[in-house]
């Protein structure tokens, strides 16, 4: 299943995470996984898998992969 999502994360330099449509979050990048915080006691991780996709690392979104839409921007 392919989900989309309306803007690409942005993470400034004091750890938030900024994307349309939910909360800003604590986030990270490093080794080319981006980590954002959760309140289930850890973080979802994902991979960038070229400019406009992501694919999930966790639990919660195991290979779930998850494409940027243009229309949206």
């Amino acid at each position: 299943m392919i989900t989309y999502y309306s803007t690409k994360p942005t993470i400034a330099e004091d750890g938030v995470m900024n994307m349309r449509g939910i909360a800003p979050v604590k986030a990270q990048e490093e080794q080319g996984i981006i980590r954002i915080g959760h309140n289930k006691g850890g973080a979802f991780a994902n991979r960038c898998a070229g400019n406009d996709t992501l694919i999930g690392l966790d639990f919660w979104n195991q290979l779930k992969v998850y494409h940027l839409r243009h229309d949206a921007e």
